[in-house]
């Protein structure tokens, strides 16, 4: 689930994720993580998921769906 893929990127970047949608945690998704990667390059290949937007302000993770402004 996104959420528990984001609860350990969140530790070990030392970051807060901001859920602003509920419906995102429980989404299933396949993501490969190296730890050599930066913060950024993370959050610029999460944005690929068509179902969620996430972008980064300062130590935290925006995370929302991607219906969130489309109504």
């Amino acid at each position: 689930p996104l959420e528990q893929m984001l609860t350990e990127l969140s530790a070990y970047y030392r970051v807060e994720v901001e859920y602003r949608s509920d419906d995102v945690r429980s989404l299933r998704l396949y993501y490969q993580w190296e730890p050599d990667y930066e913060l950024d390059k993370v959050v610029e290949m999460l944005s690929h998921f068509k179902a969620f937007t996430v972008h980064r302000e300062g130590d935290r993770l925006i995370v929302e769906s991607s219906q969130e402004g489309r109504q």
